[in-house]
């Protein structure tokens, strides 16, 4: 697996901060992370996710997994059979159950 940059983004709602990382059932890395954020203490960001297909020489655009009304952060993910589990943390995290998704080729 390569060491690099999974998104940059120059826009204002361009902060991707937090990332966790992990290899999928079909051989793809699947990076979490907190995105779409203006600053590192911002209301706005929302979970993302992005996927390579080549040991992470270059990656899906991300994509939004979680969008509650506060701050989404830290995401944590878990591989198990054919789904992941995003473990919320930080401030909309506290006391929630974390959120299982089903993988689905199709849409990533």
């Amino acid at each position: 697996m390569k060491h690099g940059t999974v998104v940059k983004s120059e826009l204002l709602f361009g902060g991707f901060n937090w990332p966790s990382t992990a290899r999928l059932p079909d051989g793809r890395i699947m990076a979490v992370c907190s995105g779409f954020r203006l600053a590192h203490v911002c209301p706005f960001g929302k979970v993302v996710a992005c996927y390579s297909s080549d040991e992470g020489l270059t990656w899906s655009l991300p994509s939004v997994v979680l969008d509650t009304p506060l701050d989404d952060r830290d995401a944590g993910i878990a591989v198990s059979g054919e789904r992941w589990k995003k473990h919320p943390c930080g401030a909309s995290g506290a006391g929630q159950k974390g959120h299982v998704h089903d993988l689905d080729s199709k849409e990533r």
